[in-house]
């Protein structure tokens, strides 16, 4: 398994980009940016989780938590993944059904926008 640091990088236009592991440990941290980013200025949240190298149950909490907060703010929330590691957990706990799922961070921005028109 990949040992990389855990990062999180936000940018103004409402997209997140982790790299790393998303456990138990790392995933409060994902929680608290997700909240800001819900709670700020942008008009929809983009999670990008193309370098994330494991997901765990706390990782989808965090992410479900954000989606559930970007919805009563009538924001849309859309997670960016194009790894099985991170797939699968969100596949299995079905939360591709409520949480549009994309292969790449520039069709997420286009469909997001759309969406917003």
């Amino acid at each position: 398994m990949d040992h990389r640091p855990f990062v999180i990088s936000a940018q103004p236009d409402g997209v997140v980009a982790v790299a790393g592991e998303l456990d138990l440990y790392t995933a409060p941290e994902l929680r608290e940016q997700l909240r800001a980013t819900v709670c700020g200025d942008a008009e929809r949240l983009v999670v990008d989780l193309r370098e994330v190298t494991f997901m765990d149950s706390s990782g989808l909490a965090a992410i479900f938590t954000a989606w559930r907060s970007a919805g009563a703010l009538d924001k849309e929330l859309v997670v960016v993944a194009d790894d099985d590691a991170v797939r699968r957990p969100l596949s299995l706990a079905a939360m591709d059904e409520l949480v549009p799922v994309l292969d790449s961070e520039e069709f997420a921005l286009r469909r997001v926008l759309t969406a917003r028109r």
